[in-house]
């Protein structure tokens, strides 16, 4: 009996990632990646040019560290370009519908990834404010709040989309899932290089924590709204509320003024706290906690 329905479970797995792949696999990496990738840079291009344009930025690092108001400003197109992308790649190259973002069930997958997104952030800066490598110096109300909001949002949008909705979907049908989420997760790591402050370590801990993390939500509901939900709140929760960089990117004051100390192994130094060895641990171990979640969703076992 229970192997009739592993197998049983197998066949509409198997049936699921075919429906979820649709036409042309090669081809919408070929056009969705680069197309994915232009949209998760909408945010910056806007940035740099309104602070060249508009604010008299006089290099790419004055433009990068001013982020009000062409940062939230691009986010907003930001969101609308990667919804655009992924409406393409499904419907035009795949031949199918957009799963990936169907609305039932959205808004409570968004709720439960906020909670485990806010969730993991909050528990790392508490483990780093009982060592002494997170500090508290003052508390603000401004609008960094909506920034924090914005950039949450449009970070979420635009690299899960690319990431997880069409790269880690695709290599999934192809190659199968411990490939797709090596490859996707290490890919994730790497796009982080090119930001400002970046390091090795950190572009490892994003890769461990977030890649990984964002994957097993994709695999757990096969859909993009759980991890744009966890994405969201992890880049919101840094900014907004405990004053950070989210991997080494400079945004506007959050409710707490604060700031990292110590070793950057500890503490993250400027890329934030991604670069931690606290956010790289308890990320994984979240991580691992959903993907045998997705496993057990998958292949259900039996009593009998």
């Amino acid at each position: 009996m229970q192997r009739s329905r592993t197998a049983s479970d197998g066949r509409r797995d198997g049936e699921l990632s075919l429906r979820l792949l649709g036409d042309r696999p090669w081809v919408q990496l070929a056009i969705g990646v680069p197309l994915g990738l232009l949209a998760a840079s909408v945010a910056g291009i806007t940035q740099v040019g309104i602070a060249y344009g508009l604010q008299g930025a006089q290099s790419w690092e004055e433009a990068l560290s001013t982020p009000w108001p062409g940062q939230p400003i691009g986010m907003v197109f930001q969101v609308a370009a990667a919804i655009l992308v992924m409406w393409l790649v499904a419907t035009r190259i795949a031949g199918r519908p957009v799963y990936e973002l169907e609305r039932p069930g959205a808004m409570r997958e968004l709720a439960y990834g906020g909670i485990v997104g806010a969730g993991i952030v909050t528990i790392t800066i508490l483990l780093l404010l009982a060592v002494g490598a997170y500090e508290i110096t003052d508390v603000t109300v401004g609008r960094g709040l909506v920034t924090g909001l914005l950039l949450g949002l449009g970070s979420a949008f635009g690299e899960e989309v690319v990431m997880r909705g069409i790269l880690l979907r695709v290599l999934l049908g192809k190659l199968g899932t411990t490939a797709a989420l090596a490859i996707t997760s290490l890919m994730f790591g790497l796009l982080h290089l090119g930001n400002p402050h970046s390091s090795l370590l950190g572009a490892v801990g994003i890769a461990i924590q977030a890649g990984l993390l964002f994957g097993a939500a994709y695999l757990l509901t096969r859909r993009l709204w759980l991890a744009i939900g966890i994405h969201a709140a992890w880049n919101f929760t840094q900014t907004a509320i405990f004053g950070l960089n989210v991997s080494g990117v400079p945004t506007e004051p959050g409710l707490l003024v604060a700031h990292l100390q110590g070793p950057e192994w500890l503490s993250g130094g400027e890329v934030g706290i991604e670069g931690s060895i606290v956010t790289i641990a308890v990320g994984l171990i979240v991580s691992l906690v959903m993907l045998r979640a997705a496993i057990a969703k998958k292949s259900p076992a039996s009593s009998s």
